[in-house]
């Protein structure tokens, strides 16, 4: 063997041993650091599970549960409006068909009732798409044709069972049970049944063809959490549609729903219990267009909603119409616009069926209304009462009983500008210094007064036939507040 070969030889044996010992501590330090590893990941695992039984990792609870709270309220919205159908068709038959308030009302939500609600929630598929006519037991007989039904007849459109069976589950987590679907609407007007042609079965959305104004409006959602329960709030008009052209926003209802979390439902939660209740004031709901009815003047304070039809500029017009209405066996008034703050500040003489507490009962009215020849009869609320306007009629010098502080007017007739015929009086009026002339009043005709004077003044300087006559003023209790004006007798 050459020399050069033998030397080549021995430097290799020594770098691979030198190469042979670096790789020992080399692994012994990769070994080490994976138990470090190892450990941390442990403990960093333990910590987490722990934090989990504290209930600090919210947002990961959240979303096993499937329940997203900040997606909720939007949510909510879109089965709200997909089962506007169904509380639509639930408001008609609780009401009788009209404007008729419901206060309070739970939905049963039985098993019929599920799938009545997932079928109005669907769209149609074109399969059926016809008029039929209700016989006994189902519908009798298939008259198709393009034009809407005479009464009696529906209109039949079909729906896919297969989407009835996915919303059924995604609105209330339940499978849909057609056995408890009826052959026969039970709102007649919008509701669905099951049809049978003599060879399949079909489930229908029918609708009876019959002009209504009632319509139903989806506002404002939340979702909050009480006691462990999810619960939905949702502000819904239903009632006249002409109210929402007067207050578009306006909600007079709250739909309230009992909501469970459920990654099965396409909404993340489902339903298990609805209330419906009517907005009685201001402090049921925050949606703006509600009007609480506020006092003006606490003694006779008289604010309400009206069904107003016409006005005139002469008392005696509206009196005379006020009675024609009662004899047609309506509650009609006369109500002298100035009183309210929210009619007009002209004198007007405006004639209402009724002095309804809310803005549905008033609406409730309209059909009377336009049964009497008032097809443009609207409903306002007349806003905090002013003042109570009379006359008060002064035969004699002698009723009025005069000092420097005080005038008494004793047992004078008197008579309310709004109302009917019926007087107040006698009564005993007080005027003082706190008794103003308005600035609408025309002193001309306040005989013997100099210019400047407030009433107390004019009764102390006036002569006795001064203070005669007809006046009209505003009142609270027996105390005269302001004078806007002087008349004689006709």
């Amino acid at each position: 063997m050459k020399r050069g070969s033998l030397v080549t030889i021995v430097i290799s044996l020594i770098i691979c041993c030198i190469l042979a010992g670096c790789s020992k501590d080399g692994a012994g330090d990769v070994s080490d650091k994976l138990k470090d590893n190892t450990a941390s990941l442990k403990a960093d695992k333990e910590t987490e599970e722990e934090e989990e039984k504290d209930g600090t990792v919210e947002k990961e609870t959240e979303k096993e549960s499937g329940y997203d709270m900040d997606k909720a309220a939007d949510s909510l919205k879109e089965m709200s409006d997909a089962l506007s159908g169904f509380m639509w068709a639930f408001m008609m038959s609780e009401s009788d068909y009209n404007a008729d308030p419901i206060k309070d009302r739970d939905l049963e939500l039985s098993d019929e009732d599920k799938i009545r609600a997932s079928v109005l929630a669907c769209d149609g598929d074109n399969v059926i798409d016809s008029t039929f006519v209700l016989g006994m037991g189902g519908f009798s007989e298939d008259i198709s044709g393009e034009t809407a039904p005479e009464d009696g007849g529906y209109h039949g459109m079909s729906v896919s069972r297969e989407e009835v069976e996915k919303t059924c589950l995604d609105l209330f987590g339940t499978k849909a049970l057609w056995d408890d679907l009826p052959i026969g609407p039970e709102c007649y007007l919008y509701d669905a049944v099951k049809y049978t042609d003599g060879n399949d079965t079909y489930v229908l959305i029918v609708e009876q063809e019959i002009e209504t104004e009632m319509s139903l409006e989806i506002h404002e959602c939340t979702v909050t959490e009480e006691g462990g329960e999810y619960i939905g709030k949702v502000n819904m008009f239903w009632g006249y549609w002409g109210e929402l052209e007067q207050k578009p926003g306006y909600s007079n209802y709250v739909l309230t729903y009992t909501l469970q979390p459920s990654n099965e439902s396409k909404y993340g939660m489902i339903i298990s219990a609805m209330n419906v209740k009517m907005i009685e004031s201001d402090n049921d709901t925050d949606t703006e267009g509600s009007e609480p009815v506020q006092a003006g003047n606490e003694e006779y304070d008289e604010s309400f909603f009206g069904l107003w039809i016409t006005a005139f500029k002469e008392r005696q017009d509206a009196l005379d119409l006020t009675d024609k209405l009662r004899e047609k066996g309506l509650e009609a008034y006369s109500i002298y616009s100035v009183e309210y703050e929210n009619l007009s500040k002209d004198p007007y003489w405006c004639v209402t069926i009724g002095k309804s507490g809310s803005e549905a009962e008033a609406q409730a009215l309209i059909e009377d209304a336009k049964k009497a020849g008032y097809k443009d009869a609207y409903v306002k609320y007349t806003g905090g009462q002013l003042s109570h306007r009379i006359y008060y009629y002064m035969y004699s010098p002698s009723d009025a009983v005069i000092t420097t502080s005080k005038v008494t007017l004793e047992e004078v007739p008197t008579e309310a500008l709004s109302g009917t015929y019926e007087d107040e009086g006698p009564m005993t009026l007080t005027a003082d210094s706190d008794t103003v002339f308005d600035k609408t009043c025309d002193m001309q005709f306040f005989p013997g007064y100099k210019e400047g004077e407030s009433p107390l003044e004019w009764f102390i300087s006036a002569s006795g036939e001064d203070i005669m006559g007809v006046f009209e003023v505003g009142i609270t209790g027996n105390h005269i507040d302001s004078f806007y004006g002087s008349y004689w007798w006709d």
